[in-house]
């Protein structure tokens, strides 16, 4: 699956096949996990480490 992101101004194309991520056409690697909260998520890109809260809205995701 295909996701387009755009932060600051730039924008990414992910790519998800399964348990392998690309971002920009580079391969990634990528712990993703769901923490207590349900918006909020634990992810390890690279080996650092992110909180990200995701919101559904009716047409888009907010991150």
């Amino acid at each position: 699956m295909k996701y387009f992101a755009l932060i600051d101004n730039q924008e990414y194309e992910i790519e998800i096949d399964g348990e392998q991520v690309w971002v920009n056409g580079n391969q990634v690697d990528i712990d993703f996990s769901r923490s207590g909260v349900p918006e909020l998520y634990s992810i390890l890109i690279d080996g650092r480490s992110f909180e990200v809260l995701i919101e559904e809205h009716r047409q888009d995701y907010a991150v």
